[in-house]
């Protein structure tokens, strides 16, 4: 599946508009979700990313999330996440970053097909740096579609997303709306505790150059593996 995925990204990513090139990166995380309630859940996971085609760590993160279950249809959220990012304008090389984050996720099941609707708003703000925006807010939404093989491990879906900034004056309207997300993969349910997320990533980011008054298109192919424990 994971191969087939990447064979979608490389055709996504040859047709691109704007963008010369794409850069590729891994990611990996591990998380631990301890079930304080049967609808309630603290989880807290690590995160490692590259980029500059895996030279580079590019991300370090630690989150903190509570998620609660409503009713089998909605779900909602809200986390702190804590960031590193690489910076090597900066003297120490990277750039400290907080975010929080609330998110609430609505879900229907159709036969053995399940969609869900994720909203997702979280504020960032960069430690020791001279953002044009800061703290910056946006939203994500994320349309999602699983399906539930029977008697398998395997969960396989696909996602889009699309990121919107929410409080930029130079991005309003159409052009708030920075980034898109195209995601391919499948959980693994290893036992009850132990599972898997492998997926691979297609991303197109507008960044915004104000002294030229144009946006740079930057266009990224991920390979992510995520392990959690639940208990």
């Amino acid at each position: 599946m994971i191969v087939a995925a990447l064979a979608v990204l490389r055709c996504v990513a040859a047709h691109a508009q704007d963008a010369e090139e794409v850069d590729f990166g891994l990611w990996a995380s591990a998380e631990v979700a301890y079930n304080v309630h049967p609808k309630f859940e603290v989880s807290l996971s690590e995160e490692i990313r590259t980029n500059n085609n895996v030279r580079n760590i590019d991300q370090l993160k630690t989150s903190l999330s509570f998620g609660s279950k409503i009713n089998k249809y909605f779900k909602v959220g809200f986390g702190y996440i804590m960031k590193n990012c690489r910076d090597e304008s900066l003297s120490s090389g990277w750039e400290f970053r907080h975010r929080y984050f609330i998110y609430a996720t609505g879900s229907y099941k159709v036969a053995r097909v399940k969609f869900s609707l994720r909203e997702y708003l979280q504020g960032t703000h960069r430690i020791g740096v001279n953002a044009r925006v800061n703290p910056e807010f946006c939203s994500k939404t994320r349309l999602k579609i699983e399906y539930d093989i029977r008697k398998s491990m395997f969960t396989p879906y696909a996602s889009v997303e699309v990121y919107a900034i929410l409080n930029d004056a130079d991005m309003k309207g159409w052009n708030a709306f920075d980034r898109i997300r195209y995601s391919a993969g499948t959980e693994i349910k290893l036992d009850k505790h132990n599972k898997l997320d492998i997926f691979a990533r297609f991303t197109t980011k507008r960044d915004w150059k104000p002294k030229r008054k144009v946006f740079e298109v930057k266009n990224s192919a991920i390979v992510s593996v995520g392990y959690s424990y639940s208990f």
